[in-house]
């Protein structure tokens, strides 16, 4: 037994050696598997690709890209891979000063057809006429859409006794993107208004997508009778209603004889891809249900009625814009707010007041609304009022009353508005004020000063919540 076992050694290890042998010139993925983690791997190695399919799965056919939608813009990863990319054209530049303020512009041109360029940055340095930097200022250009021109206006703010004698623009190359967005955003009827202390620019923003844009920004410049760019300024708008316009006010500081103005809103990517939360499937927006204004001695008052149709939801944090417009139907004065908390099926009036320049007449008004969110809270009662009368035996006039909680809570905070009608149930102007808090089941008494053209016939009162969780 012992002689055959040594015999049959050498066999063994030949085999063992071929064995060894074959391995060593096998490809790594049939002895450690594919895709190892352990396996060092060179970093200028190029891998094929492998395409792996199950024997019992069938090839499937490569799927055709979705189509972009007009809604969508494309931001691409890297400049480098586009091709044929051309920088952003820098044309004219310009500035104006007022005292301690600057007002400059500058226009800009994206010559690709096909690209739009975003999240461009530009820098700007003013000197003085000893050629020495005195201010300098950045910002950024959201999007320049295909092939458009577009003016950029700001402010820059100096220490007294400074003057500038020129500026310098640098603007740097921004991200090429693609898509098929060619027209945007529109301003239209931009007409300048001087003022001692804040002269302003104001005109329409002309929405052409099928939705509600917000939180955009608004350049303003102001040109002499030779085209030369001699003031500018900037706004942010809240939003503009899908398929429709909104007034924007802007700012500015100039010098010089103003020829005319121009307005260049700038869309932004956030503003365009985040619209508006939609509407619940079971709810109905806000709807204005009366608006008018006054002229008195020393202010313009408006006021509105809003009523929430819904009987489930609570609003919170809509946004309102009131237009004051001219007997020439241009724009004069824009004043907005929030509608903090609106109650189911409540109806609310709103009022304020105009700021404009002496001798400016308002023949119009326009209130638009920008819906919050929608909570549904379920029904809920609202304030009431008793004992509301206008008080005119005073300096100004008043209205006084008292607000009645319908809740077994403590409220906070709260919101109190006058709107004041004429024999003809026309709205002639209001007030508001503040309640500091009323207790639990119980009443609190309010005075609000008011403001209003024409004989005031009767006043209605209306109360909104500061916070939805004051009740909760």
């Amino acid at each position: 037994m012992k002689a055959r076992n040594k015999k049959r050694f050498p066999i063994i290890i030949a085999l063992c050696a071929v064995l060894i042998v074959g391995l060593a010139c096998a490809p790594l993925s049939l002895i450690f598997g594919e895709d190892d983690p352990d396996l060092p791997v060179s970093d200028n190695a190029e891998k094929p690709s492998v395409v792996k399919q199950e024997a019992s799965e069938e090839v499937k056919p490569s799927q055709p890209s979705p189509e972009v939608k007009k809604s969508e813009t494309i931001v691409a990863p890297t400049a480098t891979t586009i091709p044929n990319v051309k920088k952003v054209e820098l044309g004219k530049i310009g500035f104006g000063q007022n005292d301690t303020t600057v007002g400059y512009g500058f226009m800009l041109k994206n010559p690709n057809p096909d690209l739009g360029i975003a999240y461009s940055e530009y820098q700007i340095a003013a000197y003085n006429a000893s050629d020495v930097v005195i201010a300098t200022q950045t910002g950024y250009i959201d999007l320049l859409l295909p092939g458009q021109e577009l003016g950029i206006g700001n402010e820059l703010y100096l220490d007294a006794g400074k003057i500038v004698s020129r500026i310098e623009i640098q603007v740097n190359e921004g991200t090429p993107v693609i898509t098929d967005i060619t027209a945007g955003l529109t301003a239209r009827n931009a007409v300048y208004q001087p003022d001692p202390y804040s002269s302003k620019v104001l005109g329409e923003v002309v929405n052409p997508f099928e939705k509600d844009l917000q939180s955009f920004k608004v350049s303003a410049l102001l040109f002499d009778a030779q085209d030369n760019i001699i003031g500018g300024g900037n706004t942010y708008a809240s939003f503009v209603p899908a398929n429709g316009f909104t007034g924007v006010k802007s700012y500015v500081s100039s010098s010089g004889v103003i020829a005319r103005v121009e307005l260049y809103p700038i869309m932004l990517d956030e503003a365009f891809l985040n619209a508006a939360e939609p509407l619940p499937e079971d709810a109905e927006s806000l709807v204005v249900l009366d608006q008018g204004f006054g002229v008195g001695d020393y202010f313009t008052s408006y006021a509105f009625k809003v009523k929430n149709p819904n009987s489930q939801y609570s609003l919170l944090n809509s946004f309102y814009r009131v237009l004051a417009y001219n007997a020439e139907k241009q724009l004069v004065d824009i004043s907005e707010g929030y509608l903090s908390a609106i109650l189911p099926e409540a109806i609310v009036g709103v009022s304020g007041d105009f700021y404009m320049p002496e001798g400016t007449m308002i023949d119009s008004v326009l209130v638009q609304i920008l819906h919050g969110e929608f909570i549904n809270a379920g029904p809920l009662p609202d304030f009431t009022t008793e004992a509301v009368m206008i008080d005119t035996s005073g300096y100004s006039p008043k209205v006084t009353g008292i607000v009645v909680n319908p809740f077994n809570v403590q409220v906070s905070n709260l919101y109190v508005y006058a709107v004041l009608f004429d024999a003809n149930e026309k709205i002639i102007g209001g007030g508001f004020n503040y309640l500091e808090f009323i207790p639990a089941d119980a009443r609190a008494e309010f005075q609000i000063d008011v403001f209003y053209g024409g004989a005031a016939s009767r006043v209605e009162v209306y109360v909104l919540l500061s916070d939805l969780n004051e009740i909760q």
